[in-house]
């Protein structure tokens, strides 16, 4: 499978350590995935690749859903999945970071105790093995002053800028390429439609904690052609600030796609 200029081998399988901490977390690319993607997350609905300046999002379609369903009973226990299924169907878009620093790190946090391995079909005795899982992400001073943080929160993606002191939240630019529409809705949520599905960006929260107590900071959207950037009411800027919003994927008829349970 192309995407966009880079080749995505699907012809693996891949296998879960039974009983451990792997559903739904980002895994580190050992080779198993393109080169420019650093970390992988996948989801039920939709799969992440975490490169230095984006982030690529491949969203399920509809027939999709169709054949996972006729599979499901034929799964192993332990998580064997066929990686070639998982991702057929899918939408991609890419969500680019403008203006950010040269030289931008990603880091992995809090690592879990599950690992994943990938198989060849043809020779099972060659592959990956023992891919790292981890509970968060950050990109280390991708603006000045801030850095961006992935994490799951009850099985929603969120994100985290962390603006530290005498960061500029107008630096926060996201160019989004591969989309159909792109628009506010009138709760303040970014939608990016594709093809049948969207990825909604829920009107983020932000605070500040000032003497120990939790300080709320309005905070919004703004989008400008293909741009999606954040506006902060008055703040503390001697003081760090968090802006909080998170991620979901939702059908045409505006029913959310339902991620697993990850029962730890």
């Amino acid at each position: 499978m192309m995407l966009g200029n880079k080749v995505i081998e699907l012809k693996i399988k891949e296998l879960r350590d039974k009983g451990s901490e792997v559903i739904h977390s980002f895994e580190k690319n050992c080779g198993q995935m393109y080169e420019d993607a650093k970390y992988i997350l996948k989801m039920n609905s939709y799969v992440l690749f975490f490169e230095r300046n984006k982030v690529v999002i491949g969203i399920k379609g509809k027939e999709c859903w169709k054949e996972e369903s006729t599979k499901q009973n034929q799964q192993l226990r332990c998580g064997e999945e066929d990686a070639e299924t998982a991702m057929h169907h899918m939408y991609y878009m890419e969500l680019q970071f403008v203006g950010i620093n040269p030289g931008v790190e990603i880091t992995a946090c809090d690592k879990l105790s599950g690992k994943y391995h990938y198989f060849t079909f043809r020779n099972l005795q060659r592959g990956i093995r023992d891919v790292p899982v981890y509970a968060k992400i950050r990109y280390v001073n991708i603006y000045d002053n801030i850095d961006l943080v992935f994490y799951l929160n009850q099985n929603t993606l969120e994100y985290d800028y962390i603006v530290r002191p005498y960061g500029n939240v107008s630096d926060i630019r996201v160019r989004v390429f591969g989309h159909h529409s792109l628009k506010l809705n009138e709760t303040g949520d970014v939608k990016i439609q594709v093809q049948s599905s969207a990825l909604m960006i829920r009107k983020p929260s932000a605070y500040q904690i000032k003497y120990g107590a939790v300080k709320k900071i309005a905070s919004a959207f703004q989008i400008k052609n293909d741009d999606v950037m954040l506006s902060v009411e008055r703040y503390d800027q001697r003081m760090q600030l968090v802006i909080d919003p998170m991620m979901e994927v939702e059908d045409r008829e505006g029913i959310e796609e339902v991620v697993l349970n990850n029962e730890r």
